[in-house]
């Protein structure tokens, strides 16, 4: 209990400063690290070395979302307090699993709400995201037969709505992207924003060995670009921290949501 009340808490601090500021700052995810691995040794004493190499795999695995500019580095550490403080204690899934099914659906909704107006106005498409959408329908429908064996009619429609909003986000995946696109000067881009580098001249990515996470050391590579004056860079992009707020209240409410 006092596991879950202490995520929550952090959670919503961690979702209130992203949605603010468009950072989840580090004293608190060190201090949810912290706090976890110590409440793991006092009430989760025999399954606690195997929960914080959960974390360990967790931070791992979202590092690589960070290095690919798909997660932010407080989403990561957010993601790895949330596996110390909702521990595994013979689950059939790891709590952390949940909240990170739970979150990317979440933020599938959120994101399509929010664009749909915008959608009407696509007049362009592309070949490799049609193809893609096609692949991922067909992947949900074989997926929604074999769930069908063990979900009942609330969970498979849930389910398939979610498969469907996603096929169509792919549908539009390039053109809804482009939406987020601004371009700011050099002087003006921050350690973690995401450059576009597809919009930039193939020379002067590899001439300057530029990625799309854009890093400390980048920043001053940037700042010796003289050819360009303004760059594109991903704006107003979705805050994942609510999303993952919601999701650690809707398991702690509904910890059996999916196999009840």
């Amino acid at each position: 209990m006092i596991q879950g009340i202490l995520c929550a808490v952090i959670c919503a601090i961690a979702a209130y400063t992203d949605h603010k500021t468009g950072y989840i700052h580090e004293w608190l995810t060190n201090m949810g690290i912290f706090a976890g691995v110590v409440l793991l040794f006092l009430y989760n004493p025999s399954y606690a070395w195997f929960n914080i190499g959960i974390a360990l795999f967790i931070f791992a695995i979202g590092f690589i979302f960070f290095i690919f500019g798909q997660l932010g580095g407080g989403d990561v550490k957010l993601f790895t307090v949330i596996a110390l403080l909702l521990p595994y204690e013979n689950q059939i899934i790891p709590p952390i699993l949940l909240v990170f099914i739970y979150s990317g659906f979440l933020c599938i909704i959120g994101v399509f709400a929010s664009l749909l107006p915008k959608m009407t106005k696509i007049k362009k498409f592309h070949l490799i995201d049609s193809l893609s959408s096609l692949m991922f329908l067909l992947l949900s429908f074989f997926m929604i037969y074999n769930f069908s064996q063990i979900f009942d009619i609330y969970r498979l429609a849930a389910l398939s709505t979610i498969f469907l909003i996603s096929t169509i986000m792919l549908f539009f995946r390039t053109e809804l992207k482009n939406l987020y696109v601004g371009y700011l000067p050099a002087e003006k881009i921050q350690e973690e924003d995401i450059l576009v580098v597809d919009l930039l001249p193939n020379e002067i990515v590899r001439k300057y060995k530029l990625n799309a996470l854009v890093m400390k050391s980048d920043i001053e590579k940037i700042k010796k670009i003289t050819e360009i004056k303004e760059f594109p860079v991903y704006l107003n992009l979705p805050r994942f921290g609510l999303y993952i707020f919601l999701s650690v209240i809707l398991y702690l409410l509904f910890p059996n949501l999916i196999f009840g």
